[in-house]
């Protein structure tokens, strides 16, 4: 049985316990994060590609599209999806981005 356990549920335990749980974060900008109604999500994956097909199943289509056109880092630097993560790691979508003047 799958639990999908809230992000404040999550940041409870972690606090009370913060070697019990230890998950990589998805950070969701701009569109993303609109879409999938959050801007931070905890995953338990082993890839970056592991954690983006979780938000993608979690999220829809809509998102699922979105995420085609995004780039994608881990920790501050562009990555591949099948780059490993561990705890703590910070996985960033970051959709196209146009404006400005």
């Amino acid at each position: 049985m799958l639990v999908d356990f809230s992000d404040a549920v999550i940041t409870f335990v972690l606090a009370i316990y913060p070697s019990l749980i230890c998950m990589a974060i998805l950070r969701l900008f701009a569109s993303l994060g609109d879409v999938a109604g959050m801007r931070r999500l905890s995953v338990d994956a082993s890839t970056v590609g592991e954690a983006v097909t979780y938000a993608e199943n979690k999220f829809g289509e809509e998102f699922a599209e979105q995420v085609q056109s995004c780039r994608i880092w881990l920790n501050g630097e562009p990555t591949g999806l099948d780059v490993s993560v561990g705890d703590d790691d910070e996985i960033a979508l970051l959709p196209p981005v146009s404006g400005g003047s």
